[in-house]
């Protein structure tokens, strides 16, 4: 957003700015029921939350400590268990190709 000069008005006009750089997708969190499959889940949940601390009212620090978690299981995700949709993706195109072959050979 930019302030623009006043011409003969007491008003400023703006000038909005709609450029692919400044606009930011925000995916929405997702809690993957793979997760609990995972022994290192309740571990990394644990420690993560006992480091975090915030003031404020009771409400207000949950919310905190809550989206400090969430970026933090986002990376875990990652690091943990890669890129999921492109595995699910190849495995679906392995089966494919095995189906296929079973097709040929009858």
């Amino acid at each position: 957003m930019q302030y623009l000069s006043r011409i003969c008005s007491n008003h400023c006009p703006l000038l909005w700015s709609l450029s692919r750089v400044s606009m930011v997708l925000r995916v929405p969190f997702r809690f993957q029921r793979m997760w609990l499959e995972s022994s290192k889940l309740i571990p990394f949940v644990s420690n993560t939350w006992a480091v975090l601390h915030f003031l404020g009212d009771p409400m207000s620090s949950l919310a905190a400590k809550l989206r400090v978690l969430k970026g933090k299981l986002r990376v875990w995700n990652s690091s943990s268990f890669g890129d999921v949709n492109s595995v699910v993706d190849s495995s679906l195109h392995d089966l494919n190709v095995i189906r296929e072959e079973i097709a040929s050979l009858g």
